[in-house]
């Protein structure tokens, strides 16, 4: 049985995607933080779900982001919003 892991994180912004996967090349910054990259060589995917909190929080979205190959440091970088 392999263990999931999964990662939940609240905005304020509004995402580009409300639910999807992001696909991409993860390299260093310039300040020595990880960056999305366009190229698909070394791949990071990570799968994304997200809802409004209208009762809860107004204003605010949760997210849950999936890793799914890449390092788990990398997922939120890659997160949408």
């Amino acid at each position: 049985m392999y263990a999931h892991t999964l990662h939940a994180a609240l905005s304020d912004r509004k995402p580009a995607k409300k639910q999807g996967s992001v696909v991409g090349d993860m390299a260093r910054g310039r300040r020595g933080g990880w960056m999305l990259l366009r190229t698909k060589c070394n791949l990071a995917t990570t799968r994304f779900w997200s809802q409004g909190l209208p009762d809860v929080a107004p204003g605010l979205r949760l997210y849950v982001l999936k890793p799914e190959t890449g390092e788990v440091a990398w997922s939120c970088c890659c997160s949408p919003a």
